[in-house]
């Protein structure tokens, strides 16, 4: 899957960096400092070749990625793939697979080399096993970012006068 990895060792992967990602990210705005410092000396930094796939449709690998460099164009489909959307620098895909396990619904292919930051499943239950208070703040953070990533969608259908009675929207009914 990855073209490379670097050492988890703190002095050689970059922890210090790793840490002042982590922080941007909204997804850990809730953890405190010092969890967030065992999660950051928990990420990689790994390295992946364009046209690689992070992931592909179907896969539970219980990885997130947060996109340092290059880009990732989202892909839904087996044969004939179509691609959905693309995201880069900045983003953070693959969140909600660090909570459990997650099949995915869409293959996430690589439009350049991409430099990630990367955290499994099982580090991230690691870390959360040492701070078993924060497993609900973290949950109310997604349920927040669910919610306005849904607002978003009906908003942009409105702004085009379209309605939003074919939309398919209603994720913050379940």
């Amino acid at each position: 899957m990855n073209s490379s990895e670097t050492p988890e060792d703190p002095s050689r992967c970059g922890y210090q960096e790793n840490l002042n990602l982590l922080r941007t990210i909204d997804f850990f705005s809730v953890i405190p400092l010092d969890m967030l410092k065992v999660v950051a000396l928990l990420c990689t930094r790994e390295t992946f070749k364009q046209e690689e796939f992070l992931f592909r449709q179907g896969d539970n690998d219980g990885q997130a990625f947060y996109i340092i460099s290059g880009g990732v164009e989202i892909l839904r489909g087996s044969d004939n793939m179509v691609s959905i959307r693309t995201y880069g620098p900045k983003d953070f895909i693959g969140s909600l697979s660090l909570l459990g396990p997650m099949r995915r619904l869409f293959s996430a292919r690589l439009t350049a080399e991409t430099s990630c930051l990367t955290l499994s499943r099982d580090k991230f239950e690691k870390a959360m096993r040492q701070f078993p208070t924060l497993l609900p703040k973290v949950v109310r953070t997604l349920i927040q970012r669910i919610q306005t990533w849904e607002e978003r969608i009906i908003y942009e259908e409105g702004q085009k006068g379209e309605g939003i009675g074919g939309l398919r929207v209603g994720v913050t009914l379940l």
